[in-house]
């Protein structure tokens, strides 16, 4: 039986995966990351990542107690409420807000090309996956670090839970630090489209780019570190940053901030242009240009 497109182009992946993966070959990928300074990577001058309003159970149990200590450091007289009968509450169902700068990404260059596939009929569109963290010889795990501010809002009340003003937004209190958060294991997976194929002629889009990882406890955590603290120097906020950090709501926005940095221009275009002069170069190698026009697997 002749070969169909999808197995010509299947053929030719399989031919090319060991060799994104030999340390010998230029386009070899950890070599590559490094040297197109995509490890470590920062994002923009200036970029932030913004978190708003973490409102977990656990959360919002933690914020009446920073809350309180808050009104504890003023001295006498002096507290945030002017009735000295009322308690500084945390604002009802309000939760933190998070604000991440300076960010720096490292442990990109830990790569290897698990898996390449021609999934369409055609063999147009293709797939690569590639897994992360599982070198030996590389720096693991990924790891994202930076600062933060960590915003929290309360209220006077007249019990220990509740805003005198029910329509108040509440006071905010901003403390901060620096963080870092591990990935053991984790994954990317590219999927392109191959625009043109002429002979002598091959041109390919990367379509998308996702970034994924569990963000079980056992695989992904974050580890703040306070350097100020509203209020009084106390447990109760760095007890706050933690459960804020590690809240399932913010591991997601994480990865879904490295996917909006990777899905970028420049993140598509560089892991298109290793892609496309691998495949180019295996196919004049291989002499495939021209494709031979007897054949099924003409293009």
């Amino acid at each position: 039986m002749a070969q169909t497109q999808q197995q010509f182009v299947q053929e030719i992946l399989d031919n090319i995966r060991p060799s994104l993966n030999n340390p010998s070959n230029q386009f070899y990928l950890p070599k590559y990351v490094v040297e197109n300074k995509l490890d470590p990577y920062q994002p923009p001058q200036g970029s932030t990542w913004e978190i708003d309003n973490l409102n977990s159970k656990n959360i919002l149990n933690e914020l009446p107690a920073v809350c309180s200590d808050i009104q504890m450091s003023y001295p006498p007289g002096q507290g945030p409420c002017k009735n000295e009968n009322d308690s500084y509450n945390a604002v009802p169902n309000r939760g933190a807000d998070i604000t991440i700068s300076n960010i720096t990404v490292t442990g990109a260059s830990n790569a290897l090309l698990s898996t390449a596939t021609a999934i369409s009929p055609d063999g147009f569109t293709m797939q690569f996956v590639i897994d992360f963290s599982t070198l030996s010889n590389f720096p693991a795990p990924v790891t994202i670090a930076g600062n933060f501010e960590l915003t929290l809002y309360c209220c006077c009340g007249p019990n220990l839970t509740g805003c005198r003003d029910p329509n108040t937004k509440g006071d905010p209190h901003s403390g901060s630090g620096t963080f870092t958060a591990t990935i053991k294991a984790s994954s990317v997976t590219c999927t392109v489209q191959i625009t043109d194929l002429n002979e002598g002629v091959l041109n390919l889009e990367v379509q998308k780019i996702s970034f994924q990882a569990s963000t079980t406890a056992g695989n992904m955590a974050v580890t703040p570190k306070i350097t100020s603290i509203p209020g009084q120097e106390g447990q109760s906020y760095t007890n706050l940053a933690q459960e804020c950090f590690n809240d399932e709501g913010t591991l997601q926005y994480v990865l879904e901030q490295i996917n909006v940095q990777l899905n970028k221009p420049g993140g598509l275009s560089q892991m298109g242009s290793v892609l496309q002069t691998e495949l180019d170069n295996y196919l004049k190698t291989n002499h495939e240009y021209p494709f031979d026009k007897s054949s099924a697997a003409v293009f």
